[in-house]
């Protein structure tokens, strides 16, 4: 199967449930809610979810490293994030590092199995095929 950026893109789009970057002409509600979200990791600094959340709002807002640093630090806090994993694998799609995609996608489909969400594991799955084959 043909790799596709754009193909690998829609995945990570549909599959987390919110649409790819997109420039905001207002980004006031933007700062204030990340404002929001910084005060939640700074009171709960061992809440894998709170660093998942800023992550989501730091994909959406294009702003990639710090997602990859927000999805790592849920991985270290809680290393059964099937959701961390699979996030952080479509962060390294977008950006063209397909190996580091390849194992944490396959690490999300390892614990989503395990953790009997199956529907996860298959789209995780249909994700995987869609990488080129390892050279």
């Amino acid at each position: 199967m043909k790799y596709s950026l754009l193909a690998i893109a829609t995945f990570c789009s549909i599959f987390h449930g919110f649409p790819l970057p997109l420039l905001a002409t207002d980004l006031t509600p933007a700062k204030s809610f990340l404002t929001d979200l910084a005060q939640n990791v700074d009171l709960n600094p061992r809440s894998a979810k709170d660093y998942l959340e800023r992550g989501v709002f730091y994909f959406q807002s294009g702003q990639y490293h710090q997602a990859l640093a927000d999805y790592d630090q849920a991985i270290k806090i809680n290393p059964q994030s099937a959701e961390a994993y699979s996030h952080l694998g479509s962060i390294y799609a977008l950006l063209g590092h397909l190996t580091q995609t390849r194992q944490n996608w396959q690490q999300a489909s390892t614990l989503f199995q395990q953790q009997n969400n199956l529907p996860a594991y298959q789209l995780i799955q249909q994700a995987l095929k869609q990488l080129p084959p390892l050279d």
